[in-house]
């Protein structure tokens, strides 16, 4: 029984100390019910949570069937998982600059009440 204890506690003391970046355990995702608002002149999908927060986010995962740019998505409420993933940044003649820049990428689409 004091071993058993003795692990939870161990256990316990371990992942709390990963204070709240949890991305140890947990992965780099992140999960978000936001309405969606449209595509944005820069081509980014536009969303705001309940906070009023907007999201932008840059990509969408090619494994989702869902088609954002259909006017009928506008003003539905979706619960998103993304990423952020290293996107390469392009000069005007579509020639890349060797920089890098991070993005948010949903991963994971679906309606939600």
């Amino acid at each position: 029984m004091k071993s058993t204890f003795a692990i939870v506690m161990t256990l316990f003391v371990t992942l709390t100390s990963f204070g709240t970046n949890n991305s140890l355990i947990f992965g780099d995702n992140n999960v978000v019910v936001a309405t969606f608002k449209g595509v944005t002149d820069d081509g980014e999908y536009k969303f705001i949570d309940a906070n009023k927060t907007v999201l932008l986010f840059s990509e969408i995962s090619e494994e989702i069937d869902l088609d954002l740019s259909d006017s009928d998505n506008v003003n539905s409420k979706f619960s998103i998982t993304w990423e952020n993933a290293e996107s390469e940044v392009y000069d005007e003649e579509g020639e890349p600059t060797g920089e890098t820049v991070t993005i948010k990428r949903i991963i994971k689409l679906k309606a939600a009440k």
